[in-house]
């Protein structure tokens, strides 16, 4: 049944998590804060950067990341070079954390056929 949801990261994570059964609490934290920004990619995208005071709290404040009220709402505005350094580290942890539980879990199940 979660393989089957249509939310494109966690879609990834369940089949990581369920099929190959990598140990979730290896990756998590870094993985966490990914779909967060996940978030601001997609009221950037489908919202043209403005959000609602209700949406706003919704958004993690990052490095090169900033909201700036406009009326009733808020408007993200981002720094280019902070705000993606910021993401290329989270990504970079993500991908060492991940590359780890997944050689683990290889081991894991390659003991288990022998």
């Amino acid at each position: 049944d979660d393989l089957n949801k249509s939310e494109d990261l966690m879609l990834y994570w369940n089949y990581l998590t369920k099929v190959f059964e990598i140990d979730a609490t290896l990756v998590e934290p870094s993985f966490t804060p990914i779909r967060q920004q996940k978030k601001v990619r997609n009221v950037i995208t489908h919202q043209g950067g403005r959000v609602s005071r209700e949406q706003a709290g919704k958004i993690q404040i990052v490095s090169g990341i900033k909201l700036t009220k406009y009326g009733d709402q808020f408007e993200i505005e981002i720094s280019d070079e902070v705000y993606l350094t910021y993401l290329i580290d989270v990504m970079r942890t993500f991908f060492e954390h991940l590359f780890k539980a997944v050689d683990f879990a290889y081991k894991r199940h390659k003991s288990k056929i022998a």
